[in-house]
């Protein structure tokens, strides 16, 4: 099991006056060049804080349960899912998979592995630039919904 994301708190803590929760980054999006906007649920008015979307109220509730979901990550352990007891604590770089002693002796002595930590870090790169692809996808698909959304309401008034 991953550990949780340390930034985890303050990414999806933002609560808006309409109770709908929004990460910070995303928040800090929508509202760059305003002092107002809308909440992209519900459409209700907000008004930015003097100082920015992080004085936004954080969600309590939100708050509480990735406190609990972080204790989790951090007391558990990676257990292999094939030898219950035994901690992951290697990974096979010939299978793309990660091993416990036991797999390691069972299948895959012969086999090069390395740290399960060097393995996260050799493949973290990757998958950020995955996941940096497709929130720059989420913002264009915004701003043409956002674009969709003007034009619909200017045919309606000229109807």
């Amino acid at each position: 099991m991953a550990a949780a994301p340390s930034s985890l708190g303050t990414q999806i803590q933002e609560d808006l006056p309409c109770q709908h929760t929004f990460c910070q980054d995303c928040l800090q999006h929508l509202t760059e060049r305003e002092t107002t906007f809308k909440c992209p649920v519900c459409r209700q008015a907000v008004r930015k804080p003097p100082k920015g979307v992080q004085d936004l109220p954080n969600n309590i509730l939100v708050t509480s349960l990735q406190t609990r979901i972080q204790q989790e990550f951090t007391e558990s352990k990676n257990l292999c899912f094939l030898h219950e007891s035994e901690e992951i604590k290697l990974y096979c770089e010939e299978c793309d998979v990660p091993v416990c002693n036991e797999c390691l002796d069972q299948k895959h002595s012969d086999h090069r592995t390395i740290s399960l930590k060097k393995a996260a870090e050799e493949r973290k790169a990757p998958v950020q630039a995955l996941l940096d692809e497709g929130r720059n996808n989420l913002v264009t698909y915004r701003t043409y919904m956002t674009s969709l959304t003007e034009k619909e309401k200017t045919l309606k008034e000229q109807i």
